[in-house]
């Protein structure tokens, strides 16, 4: 087994330069606060990030529960992986997580000065001290169930390649569950108001209403009751309704939506032109 450290303090961007390292030193595989990162998805671990508070988080992070060490090992045998880039703040924390795991020794220690510029180092302090974001190596939709409910945010990655500027990576930004830099809220009415704005939008759709958002334990769930234009297909629009109620209320909000119900209340058929209307307009095209 071959491990890679990338050492550096708290909010020092370690987790945003981390894919793009793995690629230059050749390492399959990613441990980052907890997680098991392997092309480009969460397949083992849990995140430091969605412990209660700090003191929980660092015991993630350093991998003291035996199920959770198990459960990293597991992935690491099931994906064949031999070559990891493993995270830590310091050389000894670093060494820790891997003899932990039962990895080996680390063969190679980067700091997080030698890929990243002081200005960078210090945006990256300046973001986690006064907004207490965070980044995880992997796109959104591999931690969504992992922060159900909790900020996120896609954030697409460029580099330069042969003269060329390309995609080498998407992370996500998240707002931790242990954040003290305050909540994260946005009102009921803004996603009920987002909701009927969109789906009224949908062709077959007549109008919506009695919109409920739940919110227990970091989860958030829609209903929607509808009224559907007759002779439409239900299941093709209730699902329509659905993919677009998620993309757009994620979109503007940043809420991870882990349900939507909805409910066909009645289905109408399109009004009919009376004939005195229809009589003008004749009238009008022979005038």
């Amino acid at each position: 087994m071959r491990i890679v450290a990338l050492v550096g303090k708290s909010g020092t961007g370690k987790s945003h330069h981390a894919a793009e390292l793995a690629q230059k030193k050749g390492t399959e595989a990613i441990i980052d606060d907890g997680l098991l990162i392997y092309s480009n998805k969460v397949v083992a671990g849990k995140s430091a990030k969605r412990e209660q508070n700090i003191m929980a988080s660092v015991k993630r992070a350093l991998f003291m529960d035996p199920r959770h060490v198990e459960d990293v090992r597991r992935g690491i045998k099931e994906n064949k992986i031999e070559n990891i880039l493993l995270l830590g703040t310091s050389d000894r924390m670093a060494d820790r997580i891997a003899e932990t795991l039962g990895l080996g020794k680390v063969s190679e220690y980067v700091r997080i000065e030698d890929i990243s510029t002081p200005e960078d180092i210090a945006i990256a302090q300046n973001l986690r001290m006064t907004q207490g974001k965070h980044i995880i190596p992997v796109p959104t939709f591999a931690i969504k169930n992992e922060f159900s409910g909790y900020f996120l945010h896609p954030l697409r990655i460029f580099a330069k390649r042969n003269g060329k500027k390309e995609q080498i990576d998407v992370k996500s930004i998240v707002r931790p569950t242990y954040s003290y830099m305050g909540e994260y809220s946005i009102s009921d009415n803004v996603i009920k108001q987002v909701v009927v704005y969109e789906t009224e939008k949908i062709e077959n759709v007549i109008k919506s209403g009695n919109i409920i958002v739940n919110k227990n334990y970091g989860v958030v769930e829609i209903n929607i009751t509808v009224t559907l234009k007759y002779g439409c297909i239900i299941k093709c629009v209730c699902k329509e309704i659905g993919e677009v109620i998620s993309k757009q209320v994620e979109k503007m909000t940043a809420i991870n939506l882990c349900k939507i119900d909805v409910f066909v209340k009645s289905m109408i058929k399109p009004s009919m032109p009376d004939k005195s209307s229809l009589l003008l307009k004749d009238d009008h095209k022979n005038g």
